[in-house]
């Protein structure tokens, strides 16, 4: 097993230029494409919430954000909200039990300065011990950072970052989509203070979600079910079973020029 993170954030403001091809899947070190291997999953919201909005808004703002995915009739991918939870660890348990969770950390953010947020996919690296194929996700967490950004979910301010603008971005990383260089699309890896665009889905996330999970057939969709010819190395911190696991931390919006709360 291998414990692997990479942060590719959504960088704020950066000047990256449009390309003409589309969606870009995420993949395993051996190129296989990750995804669910279920078609129902189900995610959490922390309980604490975000100290810039009442947990009400804040609950809204999330289940908001999961919709679109859900929303397209070429796939039957299915994002279901479990509720509030009392969780916020991040990452696969070694043991007990795991949940995909959305939390807000106001705090101690341990990833990089001027990331706003950051996905933490937990999949495969081989099949076999509970992992039906390389590539296959267990686990996905969402962090907000709370401690440098402040969040909103009027679409009228322009200064603050909307939580759903943010958030649908990420949870393209938590079904194993990585950045796009289609500039309108909800996976382009830049947005402004104040933008609401990424709230719904473009053409080319549309169709990188219906690629990954399209109705009726099961995923991956391309390729063998392999195994990672790598394969395992033991690092402190990673499971023993399944077979083989990596944790990618995929997502992020982030400010050039960063804007901090305290």
């Amino acid at each position: 097993m291998t414990a692997w993170r990479r942060g590719v954030g959504l960088w704020i403001g950066c000047a990256v230029p449009g390309l003409a091809w589309g969606f870009v899947p995420s993949s395993t070190s051996a190129g296989a494409p990750i995804s669910w291997p279920e078609r129902e999953i189900t995610w959490y919201l922390n309980e604490v919430g975000s100290d810039d909005l009442g947990l009400a808004d804040v609950e809204a703002s999330c289940k908001a954000s999961f919709e679109p995915w859900n929303q397209e009739s070429c796939s039957d991918l299915r994002l279901v909200y479990g509720g509030l939870t009392s969780r916020s660890d991040v990452g696969f348990r070694n043991s007990g039990s795991n949940i995909n969770v959305v939390t807000w950390v106001e705090q101690g953010w341990p990833h990089a300065d001027g990331v706003i947020a950051v996905t933490t996919v937990t999949y495969c690296t081989q099949a076999g011990g509970g992992c039906p194929y390389n590539g296959a996700i267990l686990d996905a967490d969402v962090e907000m950072n709370g401690e440098e950004f402040r969040f909103t979910n009027r679409a009228q301010d322009l200064v603050l970052f909307d939580v759903a603008n943010t958030l649908t971005h990420e949870v393209g990383h938590f079904i194993g989509l990585d950045h796009t260089p289609v500039r309108l699309a909800t996976m382009f890896a830049s947005a402004p203070p104040g933008e609401t665009r990424k709230r719904d889905l473009h053409e080319d996330d549309v169709e990188g979600l219906c690629h990954l999970y399209p109705v009726g057939e099961e995923s991956p969709i391309w390729g063998e079910k392999a195994v990672d010819d790598e394969g395992c190395t033991a690092t402190p911190g990673a499971p023993s079973s399944p077979a083989g696991l990596l944790v990618l931390a995929l997502g992020g919006l982030g400010l050039l020029g960063r804007r901090r709360r305290r």
